[in-house]
This record gives C-alpha cells, structure tokens and sequence, in this order.
C-alpha cells in the first residue's frame, strides 16, 4: 500500500491538480521500464492539468479523477466548500500560501458557518485539504481521499500488464467536472473510442457491502446504455472475479459528461465501495481493492 499511501497524501484539490499530474508522470517513467507495454504520455498545455497514457492500440478509456475535495479560504476567517467534503467541527485541513505551511482546524459556529482557526490569518483564494492519516491493517486501508485516490492507485496497477488502453486521469470531478469534455473530444477524433470505464470510488449501502468485491453500477442520477452493461456483466461473470451490483438514484462521475458529449461513446462505473464518504476518514477494504484491480484487467482484455 505504499503507492496507495503516497498518492493520498499528495495536495490536488479541484483545479489545483498538478502535483498529482506530476506524481504520476515521475512514477511513470521510473517504473514502465518493468511494464508489458510502454505507454505513450500525453499531457501539456492542450490537456490543462489532465495527463493520458496511450497503451498500444486502444479500445477501451478508463476514466480516474485526480482531484480531492476541500476548502477555499474566504475572506476573514471563511471557508467555502470545494466539491462536498463532511464537514466536522475539530478537523484538520492544511494547505500552504506565501506566508508559509498551515496545518488549522475546521469550526463550524453557531450558526452554522464553515471557518478556521490559525494562528494567523490565512491568505485569501488559499486552498485547504483534509490532513491525511494513513491507517492500515490486515484487511483495511483508511485515508482521507480514498476517493479518488485509491481509482488512481488501480489505474497504475492495471497499467502493469495492460497491453491496448487508454488511462485517463482528469480533473474537477469533485466540483462539477469540466476537463472530460476536451478530453472526449481529444479521444474520440484521434482514437475513435466508442467504450469507457469510470475507475472511481462508491458508497457502501444496503445493497453494497464491504469486502464482498468491487461495485459495477447499473445507474446513479445517469443511466448507461443496457447493451453495454450486459456486455460488462457477461465479461465479469466469465471473469471469476467477486462482484456486486449497484443502483442509485442519485450520485454522479465523470460518466455524466461522457453521456452528455456529442460523442457515441458508452460508459459504466465500476469501483471500490468505501465507508465515511468524503470525510478524511474513507474506509475501504483490500479484498474489494484485490477485485476492482483484477476486474479492470480482465475487462481491458477482453472488451
């Protein structure tokens, strides 16, 4: 899990995505030397924060945000949500403007107003992060940005052995979105890529349970096409691989702005189910972790 650790303690909230652009570039180039394939690294003023790896011919787009969660600090003592972190009074955030590090806690008054405490005042416009406390034991891992670090953390593994494929690492999930559109366009004019795969973290439910195997989801606020998702399911049961089906009436991904651009490119989310949603606690289990690695290897093959 050293991989997995590092990646989520690196700062990226949502349109400050480069250090984790960059994380992944280095640890790249360091390790593809050992890979099946030696991927092609797209990136640069035309991706903005984004970064692609092109394996060979590909067929298939795995879609993986960068991007965290967290506070923009507001005027005085202020802070206004990025995305939708849980907010809970005694949190740590820490961040860093001109002034130097900040490690402040979270406050929320009486009237239920989200700000800091510091001793000093924070610059305005600085962004603020949960801090992270890796914790992990035989059969747990928690950390703050699980979601979606640990999507990240698969997409390198699968890149291992991964002969034909797009990995695609995106920005401003959490907060909207806004990098898949110039992405898509990219992708389908220069691949015609018609099939793609949301590499990203679920909530555990009552129809989700941890440790009984990656989530592939059938629906959330969008819904897939059904004749790619019975070709998802047929791949998956031919699989051997544990998984559980999911469907939700609300939640969204990066899968919504590729059903809304005017591209015929089909989508399904299939990720790890974690618990303390978008808190600096998530909670995942290693046995669905084991599945969702496994899973996205033998889909990549096989679609």
């Amino acid at each position: 899990m050293k991989l997995l650790k590092e990646l989520c303690e690196i700062f990226g909230p949502s349109g400050n995505e480069l250090a984790v652009r960059d994380f992944i570039i280095e640890y790249v180039n360091k390790n593809k030397s050992s890979w099946e394939s030696q991927p092609e690294l797209l990136y640069g003023d035309d991706f903005q924060n984004c970064l692609i790896l092109k394996f060979g011919n590909p067929r298939t787009a795995v879609f993986a945000h960068m991007d965290s969660l967290g506070y923009t600090v507001r005027y005085e003592d202020q802070l206004v949500p990025i995305g939708s972190p849980e907010a809970v009074s005694g949190t740590r955030l820490v961040g860093q403007d001109n002034l130097g590090f900040i490690d402040c806690e979270l406050i929320i008054d009486e009237e239920n107003r989200l700000k800091y405490k510091f001793g000093r005042p924070i610059l305005t416009g600085t962004q603020l992060v949960f801090k992270c406390d890796f914790v992990e034991t035989d059969e747990t891992v928690q950390s703050c940005y699980m979601d979606n670090r640990l999507g990240l953390y698969t997409a390198l593994k699968v890149a291992e052995t991964l002969k034909d494929g797009l990995l695609v690492f995106s920005c401003w999930e959490e907060h909207g979105g806004g990098s898949v559109p110039f992405l898509m366009k990219y992708i389908y004019d220069n691949h015609k890529i018609k099939q793609a795969l949301i590499c990203d973290i679920t909530w555990i439910t009552d129809g989700v349970k941890p440790s009984e195997g990656v989530a592939i989801s059938l629906r959330d606020h969008n819904i897939p096409r059904k004749q790619f998702l019975d070709k998802i399911l047929t791949i998956a049961d031919s699989s051997g691989t544990p998984y559980q089906l999911e469907v939700e009436s609300g939640g969204s991904s990066d899968g919504r702005e590729i059903q809304l651009s005017p591209y015929p490119v089909d989508w399904c989310f299939i990720g790890t189910p974690e618990e303390n949603v978008h808190s600096p606690e998530e909670l995942v289990h290693k046995a669905d972790i084991e599945s969702m690695i496994s899973l996205y290897e033998y889909l990549l093959e096989e679609l």
